[in-house]
């Protein structure tokens, strides 16, 4: 037996038999994390021999770490409270405002009193899955389509760079460097970041080109997303400004600002099918 005086943390007690209560609880257990327990009544009757059948059956119980015992709205209020700032707010809205605390209790009654036909109209709003959605699967084919976007870009790159700036190309790259530093001098390092700093002669150019295809076709196959991407943003960028009046289009911008932004979109495992949601500030810059 367990005492309600010696929790060692809040412990919510439910009614494993309701699916509707079922289905809430997995939406709250992903809120609260491991702050709260939580049990069915069926298997909380022997632990909590002080709560009734009547009172297991009749709505949910909660067990505060301190002994504290609440049953029906404000067991909930309590559970959510250990999750959010809304959470919080309600259960104080409910502790100090009294038409607040009757209307929740009527309403808590009401759901309990026909938890079928609520069960119901929740498959219907929600389906049968109330968890809150994530973006990882979005996130995970969005990385990949970006790498086979990068892919293509690299490939045409690669068809296109001897005849613009190749060494016998309209616009050679390695004439393009070391004029821009005639120019201006140190500051032309920033103005033009690039790797071909250090050579921009044929082999260089499709040395690192090749290596965008290579590192594109493993991010499209979902290995090393965080690394992948952190190397094609830097390489399309390099090969963006040798490529000079022939690739500082909108397209090209669109595809290193995409790719900039999907570094911060990226998990940090070796798999993407291993990542979770991802970082809601990636994920709101890359919708706007």
């Amino acid at each position: 037996m367990l005492s309600l005086s010696l929790m060692a943390k809040p412990t919510l007690i439910y009614d494993g038999e309701c699916g509707f209560c079922s289905r809430w609880i997995e939406r709250w257990r992903l809120s609260t994390g491991d702050r709260v327990d939580y049990v069915t009544s069926q298997e909380a009757a022997p632990k909590f021999p002080g709560i009734s059948a009547e009172e297991l059956a009749e709505a949910v119980q909660w067990i505060g770490a301190d002994g504290e015992r609440l049953s029906g709205a404000p067991a909930v209020f309590a559970a959510l409270a250990t999750a959010s700032a809304s959470g919080r707010a309600l259960r104080t809205l409910y502790g100090d405002t009294p038409a607040f605390a009757r209307a929740a209790d009527a309403a808590y009654a009401t759901v309990a009193r026909n938890r079928m036909f609520f069960s119901r109209l929740t498959r219907w709003l929600w389906g049968a899955d109330v968890r809150p959605p994530t973006y990882a699967i979005s996130s995970r084919i969005f990385l990949r389509l970006l790498g086979f976007i990068y892919l293509l870009a690299f490939i045409s790159y690669w068809v296109q760079l001897g005849g613009l700036i190749g060494e016998r190309g309209i616009l050679p790259a390695g004439e393009f460097f070391l004029r821009a530093k005639e120019i201006l001098g140190a500051e032309a390092y920033g103005q033009f970041p690039s790797v071909f700093w250090f050579g921009a002669g044929d082999a260089a150019l499709y040395g690192w080109c090749g290596a965008g295809i290579a590192a594109s076709v493993v991010l499209t196959l979902g290995f090393a997303p965080l690394p992948c991407l952190v190397f094609l943003w830097a390489d399309y960028l390099s090969l963006s400004v040798a490529g000079q009046v022939f690739y500082q289009v909108q397209w090209d911008i669109l595809l290193l600002e995409a790719g900039f932004l999907g570094i911060f979109l990226s998990p940090l495992n070796l798999r993407l099918g291993r990542g979770g949601n991802p970082p809601r500030p990636a994920h709101f810059l890359l919708i706007w």
